[in-house]
């Protein structure tokens, strides 16, 4: 066929260029795979978050907890949890100042607010475990009382779920009150 069009021939690919385009491919699956994994650990675990206190619940507690303990020569102090990891502590010695083994506080009472935050998905349900402890040289029973008359200051464990940082700073104020109402506090 004269002057006619070339017969087009079928392109076949060459095996370099196969593997290009499937190297390529799985190259993509796995950037948006990754993507997708770590956009999800920064965004999803935020409400299983437990929230510390506010500035201004912390340095409205720290004078608090100063003047109870010059009054009654006890120091007071809290520690906020998520398991093992300490969310917030103070004391009457200051912001991040714990009075367990403080050479300044050999007596010391302290709130120890221990909140966990479940996924939805878990068939667990989320869980505050609240306990009042002191040193050695105060009456077991007596801390256990104060324990207790946390509850008489709306401080229930759903207190402790809903806003913990606000309940273990209040925790802490109450402390002096409830270990003078035991005849605890000298």
């Amino acid at each position: 066929m004269a002057g006619g069009r070339p017969t087009s021939r079928p392109r076949r690919e060459g095996p370099a260029k196969k593997t290009g385009w499937k190297i390529t491919a799985g190259v993509g699956v796995v950037v948006v795979l990754t993507g997708s994994c770590i956009a999800g650990a920064l965004n999803g675990d935020d409400d299983l978050a437990v929230s510390p206190p506010t500035v201004t619940e912390r340095a409205d507690t720290v004078p608090i907890l100063q003047q109870a303990a010059a009054a009654q020569g006890i120091c007071y102090g809290w520690t906020l949890q998520a398991g093992a990891d300490v969310v917030s502590a103070g004391s009457n010695l200051g912001e991040g100042v714990v009075v367990e083994g403080d050479p300044r506080c050999p007596r010391w009472v302290r709130v120890v607010a221990d909140v966990t935050y479940v996924p939805e998905t878990s068939e667990s349900n989320d869980y505050a475990y609240v306990t009042v402890e002191g040193s050695a040289d105060l009456d077991q029973s007596r801390l256990l009382a104060v324990d207790a008359g946390l509850e008489r200051f709306g401080l229930t464990e759903d207190a402790f779920l809903d806003e913990p940082g606000w309940a273990v700073t209040r925790a802490a104020v109450s402390l002096a009150l409830l270990l003078a109402e035991a005849g605890a506090a000298v």
